[in-house]
């Protein structure tokens, strides 16, 4: 005769003959949050909605049955800006998982305990959140059980969530899980060399280990390119939420800019504008007409794209793939830019960004939280008070370089105007970017630059530079010189440069025949006008230099290691000089330990950079250097 059950125990068997004898669930976690969850925050009441943020469906669908896009998956980065609901989604989530698939979960937050800390979120925002759910309210504890749902640990419906902050390593080496949820790992205390645990990241997701099916999340709004949610974005397969332009339909994603962005191009970008008329008398920008007028550029239709047109566009966005990543590991980069949140349009961005560039901080916050991008220059140790001077006199004895780049997209050129005081001195006065070949005669003009000391990149456009350095309608570019017997005659002003790879110096043979080994070459001419009806009647010099060399004299330069002073007008002291200065790195070239060359930081622009070589190039080519300055110093004990 079987004993008689409990009633207590009689309940038990029941929740779990009926959990065990259930259906596999098919439906996407989504759809159960959006018909079920509702949020109960002091801003944020009501049904738990994706309307305006349909971005988040995705990341939703993570905590339950796989979905197509998600097969397989069982690492999640979100790379997030302010505003756009990612600890919402995350609440969504664990609310499906508590009610349909019962877990043990860690919830990981930068501290126990503060406004920002694990406490108060499971106060203020989880159990909110669980007690309005009626599915989920029904669910906990009451009576003597009732002590089991705490602000730590919440215990219910066979589920047991420990919330902890980072800053308590203690709490992060007990019990294996089914989730971990790190949030805003990124402001985890950093992990120091004499620290005998493992980092806080690596803690928490041991937790997983041997448990099948383990899934690990990790959001938040990035830092350093080198740490925290960025590096475990690049080991994802780095998705980006492409919209339909409301004008064309064409697929686009939404960035501010080029300058602002470490996304290498790909010509789908709706990068932001305002009118360039919103100024004062002064020149500086009027933020009220800023506000009113900013806007988005479809990239394929010139359309300008509004706030009213973001959740027609989030509802028809589509999650794409950017990169093959590791296997399992999928990742998302989200900017404040798709959020519908009146914090967020464009108008309130813009206005941050430029009163941003003013502070003293600069633009570091706006580019890691509303961009949700790693700002390099935060992760470059660039020497700025080694370089920059206030109180310079250029007098009338030094020699003034126009150095140009002109490549393949807008701004179209970069310049440099220096000084160089002919031995040992060399001071920046302006750098500027700009559009039109006009735009560089004026700059010449500006500030008084012979026609021989201009000098400009051909790498991108040899043909057309080469042409517009043999303007002859225009004397402050070239003259042309008397033909030396059967040559076409020579042109005289403007200088075409290209650099050359490889490390091996051009050989040159003097007058008198000695041979010396040399960094840049000038004998060598080309037709401007080749194809054409113009064609041998002029021949134009094309400078080829060994770039690698003189980036190391650069370097030499700004690290103080030679007996060269530079530095920069306060006009050119600014968080963009800086940036492209320090988006140079020399390191092993295709993993080949022993090539080391200079590179370009994760595809991040680098034209002001190499205006300051080009200008190099040209001191180097009128000998306005001393040979004794810019050799590396010895080093004295």
């Amino acid at each position: 005769m079987n004993p008689k059950l409990r009633p207590a125990d009689k309940r038990f068997t029941q929740t779990l003959r009926e959990r065990f004898c259930a259906p596999k669930l098919t439906e996407p976690a989504s759809e159960w949050v959006e018909d079920n969850v509702r949020l109960n925050e002091p801003k944020i009441k009501g049904p738990f909605s994706f309307t305006g943020r349909e971005y988040l469906r995705q990341m939703v669908d993570s905590f339950g049955p796989s979905t197509p896009d998600l097969q397989g998956a069982t690492d999640f980065a979100g790379c997030c800006g302010t505003g756009i609901g990612k600890t919402i989604g995350g609440i969504g989530g664990m609310c499906y998982r508590i009610k349909n698939d019962p877990m043990r979960a860690l919830v990981v937050k930068p501290t126990s305990m503060g406004a920002a800390g694990a406490k108060s979120f499971s106060r203020t925002r989880l159990i909110p959140t669980i007690k309005a759910t009626e599915c989920l309210r029904e669910l906990i504890p009451t009576g003597v059980d009732r002590y089991d749902f705490a602000s730590t640990q919440l215990q219910i419906n066979g589920t047991v969530i420990d919330l902890t902050g980072s800053n308590s390593v203690g709490q992060l080496g007990e019990n294996r899980c089914d989730v971990v949820w790190q949030d805003e790992m990124d402001k985890y205390p950093e992990q120091m060399e004499h620290d005998r645990e493992a980092s806080v990241v690596i803690l928490a997701d041991e937790r997983t280990k041997s448990v099948s099916n383990a899934r690990r999340y990790k959001f938040s709004t990035p830092t350093l390119s080198t740490m925290g949610i960025w590096d475990y974005f690049l080991k994802g397969d780095q998705r980006r939420y492409f919209v339909p332009c409301p004008h064309c339909a064409k697929k686009i994603v939404l960035a501010w800019s080029k300058q602002f962005s470490v996304f290498q191009f790909r010509g789908d970008e709706a990068y932001i504008k305002w009118d360039d008329g919103a100024r004062n008398e002064d020149g500086s920008w009027d933020l009220e007409k800023v506000v009113k007028s900013a806007h988005l550029v479809c990239p394929h239709c010139a359309g300008k794209i509004q706030d009213r047109h973001k959740p027609q566009m989030n509802a028809k966005g589509v999650w794409v793939a950017t990169a093959k990543g590791a296997p399992g590991f999928v990742s998302w980069h989200l900017p404040s830019l798709y959020s519908v949140s009146s914090d967020c349009n464009l108008g309130q961005m813009a206005k941050k960004f430029l009163m941003a560039k003013k502070s003293l901080d600069g633009v570091k916050g706006f580019i890691n939280s509303d961009l949700a991008e790693p700002d390099i220059s935060q992760a470059v140790s660039v020497n700025k008070a080694g370089i920059i001077g206030r109180h310079i006199e250029v007098t009338g004895e030094w020699i003034k370089i126009l150095s140009a780049d002109y490549h393949a997209q807008a701004p179209y050129f970069y310049a440099v105007v220096r000084a160089w005081n002919g031995s040992d001195k060399s001071h920046g006065i302006e750098w500027k970017s700009f559009n039109n070949w006009y735009e560089l005669d004026e700059l010449q003009e500006k500030h008084k630059v012979i026609k021989e000391a201009v000098i400009i990149d051909a790498g991108y456009a040899q043909a057309e530079v080469s042409r517009e350095c043999c303007n002859l309608h225009m004397p402050t570019r070239c003259e042309l010189a008397e033909a030396v017997q059967e040559a076409a005659p020579e042109v005289v002003g403007w200088q075409p440069a290209k650099s050359f790879g490889g490390k091996r110096y051009y050989r040159v043979t003097d007058e008198d025949g000695s041979i010396a080994w040399q960094p840049l070459r000038k004998d060598k001419f080309i037709d401007p006008f080749v194809g054409t009806d113009m064609a041998r009647t002029m021949r134009v010099p094309l400078l080829e230099f060994l770039e690698d060399a003189f980036e190391d004299m650069l370097e030499n330069i700004f690290n103080k290691k030679t007996g060269m002073i530079w530095t920069i007008s306060p006009e050119m002291d600014n968080d963009e000089y800086h940036r492209h200065i320090a988006n140079k790195v020399k390191k092993p070239f295709k993993k080949n330990p022993r090539d080391l060359r200079w590179q370009t930081r994760q595809g991040m622009p680098d034209h002001i950079r190499l205006c300051e070589v080009l200008n190099l190039v040209m001191a180097y080519r009128l000998q306005l250097i001393s040979f004794d300055a810019i050799q590396v110093k010895e080093k004295r004990g």
